[in-house]
């Protein structure tokens, strides 16, 4: 496949559409403005630079975005050039041997049962008289020679033409002049080559007609398989961001209780302090100290179980949720996948079902020309008996009027002779011209064969080499699919390690209250035992 480059000068992409091709490495021309120059604008060519900056290495949505905040661009844009002739694979090799084969062999639709024709058009007659099955009448009969041979029947058109080619084929002739009878007028040859060179003409319609729409075909297929992978991208990205916040809120909300029971503690404690140093001395100041340790300790325990209980469930749920709309989604796209291949596979039989429906029409205008054949052929026996009727009422008028016409017989005579010498002459004259046109009309079939040959063998060519393509192409899909599968399995672990991360932050926090806590009691006995040092001494002054 050839490359064109050529580059597209500033202000000439005014209304140009753009996206990002399907393999993700450039981007391509999805509605071009229109308008003249050397090479204008078209839809799938490639953008390889912008303004002599190359796209390799760069992130194509964000310089797509940019682009569209601009006007004036310079693009260097490549075309890919496909070949002048191409053909959709396995597919249209086959159609160009079904339409040869219904050219070369228009008489197989009328074959006879006790004799078939040969199968192919492009066995030789060697090959032919090797594969035909062998004759069990004949057998039973005794030797080959005593078989009865084919009967020429004037009932069906069909039989006539089936015998003929059957007493051909076993004469060792090609299948072109299997068509063509020895018996046939010019015109009648005329009109069997204008035949079969209309045939051909369809043939060649129907290629180009399936050339293009598999174009088409593989056009949308390719944008079909590109708004999946933009489909699945942007769900992974969604999930992703789900994830996310899940995250921060269930830390937020942590955070948020944790706060409050730690100022619930902080109140209850103050509370029984001061209660405990307006109404009693040492005892209340020591009551209090136990209760608020002991009320911290069960508050914090509970705050801490309550936010460890509560952190996991909803992570192990946001988990689950997770992986749960993951494989919905590929379960989903699966079956997309699968409906799509039901629908190429009922479009194939429609297009066999109506390619039989061809050939049995083409077969009924075989057996319309056999029979038109027949008539003429009926005709001319009946034209045949006339004259002779007519020579034998002449001959017998001659010896009736022998004894009147005694002296003009011999002047009769000469004359008869000399019109038959020029009958003969020119009976002589047809048949050398029917011979000349025979001959040319087998030449041009012959050469129609030789090219069938080399369009097919030609086309075998270009379907292997679009197989090995569509090969190619599968494995690199398959490729980016594992690609996308790996790169979602490793976000989910990116984002579990997160979540993880975040726990055992939470964890440390946990331990650095639980110190603090700690420190908190130590001050709180020690500022107990001194108030209640000072307390004692006042109390020991007064008294």
């Amino acid at each position: 496949m050839e490359e064109l480059e050529f580059t597209v000068r500033r202000g000439d992409d005014g209304g140009l559409g753009i996206r990002v091709s399907a393999q993700n490495t450039c981007l391509e021309i999805i509605s071009p403005p229109g308008g003249g120059g050397e090479h204008p604008i078209q839809v799938g060519d490639e953008i390889i630079s912008i303004d002599g900056h190359l796209l390799q290495g760069v992130r194509l949505r964000e310089k797509l975005r940019e682009i569209g905040s601009k006007r004036a661009h310079d693009f260097c844009v490549r075309r890919r050039l496909a070949p002048a002739e191409g053909w959709d694979g396995a597919a249209l090799a086959a159609e160009a041997a079904r339409a040869v084969a219904r050219v070369e062999a228009v008489v197989a639709a009328a074959r006879e049962e006790e004799r078939p024709l040969p199968s192919s058009p492009y066995r030789p007659p060697e090959q032919e008289q090797a594969a035909r099955p062998p004759d069990r009448l004949a057998k039973q009969r005794g030797s080959p020679a005593q078989a009865r041979p084919p009967r020429r029947s004037r009932d069906s058109a069909g039989e006539i033409l089936s015998t003929e080619a059957a007493a051909r084929a076993a004469e060792g002739k090609s299948p072109a002049e299997v068509v063509l009878g020895d018996d046939d007028d010019n015109d009648t040859l005329q009109a069997k080559v204008l035949a079969l060179k209309d045939q051909l003409r369809l043939s060649q319609a129907a290629q180009d007609k399936l050339r293009r729409a598999s174009e088409m075909k593989r056009r949308e297929d390719a944008q079909r398989y590109e708004d999946d992978v933009e489909a699945l991208l942007d769900a992974a990205e969604e999930q992703h961001a789900l994830k996310l916040a899940i995250a921060v809120q269930t830390a937020r909300e942590v955070e948020a209780q944790e706060q409050k029971q730690r100022r619930e503690a902080e109140a209850a404690a103050k509370a029984g302090e001061l209660k405990a140093l307006k109404e009693h001395a040492q005892m209340s100041v020591e009551e209090a100290v136990a209760r608020a340790r002991h009320e911290g300790k069960v508050a914090l325990e509970d705050a801490l179980s309550r936010a460890e209980a509560m952190s996991r469930d909803r992570l192990r749920d946001a988990l689950a949720e997770a992986d749960r709309s993951g494989k919905q989604r590929m379960e989903l796209a699966l079956a997309a996948e699968a409906s799509v291949a039901k629908a190429r596979v009922s479009d194939a039989e429609e297009k066999l079902r109506r390619q039989v429906e061809e050939l049995k029409t083409l077969a009924t205008k075989v057996v319309g020309l056999t029979a038109e054949k027949d008539n003429l052929s009926s005709r001319l026996d009946r034209t045949t008996g006339d004259l002779a009727r007519e020579r034998k009422a002449v001959r017998d008028m001659t010896e009736l009027k022998e004894h009147q016409l005694s002296e003009m017989q011999a002047a009769h005579s000469r004359v008869l002779e000399a019109k038959r010498e020029e009958a003969t002459k020119q009976l002589r004259e047809v048949k050398i011209e029917v011979r000349e046109a025979k001959l040319e009309a087998g030449r041009q079939i012959r050469e129609a064969e030789m090219k069938a040959r080399d369009s097919i063998h030609e086309a075998q060519a270009e379907a292997a080499r679009q197989m090995d393509e569509v090969a190619e192409e599968k494995r690199a899909t398959e490729a980016e699919r594992e690609s996308v599968r790996v790169q979602l399995s490793r976000e989910q672990r990116e984002m579990r390690a997160a979540v993880e991360a975040e726990l055992r932050k939470h964890e440390m926090e946990n331990a650095k209250l639980h110190e603090e806590l700690g420190r908190a009691h130590v001050v709180c006995r020690a500022a107990a035992k001194l108030y209640f040092f000072f307390f004692s001494y006042y109390l020991f002054i007064c008294l």
